[in-house]
């Protein structure tokens, strides 16, 4: 192979960020409903004390919620396609946290909260 060719190696790391944030755009509005997110009450989303000790521990719902707010946002309903671009599109990754949620567990999400989620949007006018 002649040695004047530019060369990739896949298998060799490389440096990211150490902020998550650093990966989008100031003026992204993944950083604008991250913010907005955590600024919220959210105590209607927590479990219940009797759910909490039984099975693996719950997705936070902050994440959740901002999760499918930019889902929305982004003109995206469906927890199956909602789930690749949690692993593929750097925005979803960096409103998730990198917690690879499955479609079911953004389904669940989505169903077991819906009326605290319709407090989100208001009324059409």
């Amino acid at each position: 192979m002649a040695n004047f060719y530019k060369t990739k190696h896949r298998s060799q790391s490389f440096l990211l960020p150490p902020n998550m944030m650093d990966w989008l755009q100031g003026d992204d509005i993944a950083s604008f409903l991250i913010e907005t997110v955590e600024a919220l009450e959210l105590s209607a989303f927590d479990r219940s004390p009797e759910k909490d000790s039984r099975g693996r521990p719950g997705l936070d719902p902050r994440i959740m919620a901002a999760l499918l707010l930019y889902a929305y946002c982004q003109g995206e309903r469906s927890s199956r396609k909602i789930e690749g671009l949690c692993v593929r599109d750097i925005a979803y990754r960096v409103v998730s946290a990198q917690i690879f949620s499955y479609h079911t567990s953004i389904a669940w999400f989505r169903k077991e909260h819906e009326e605290e989620m319709e407090d989100f949007f208001p009324p059409a006018l």
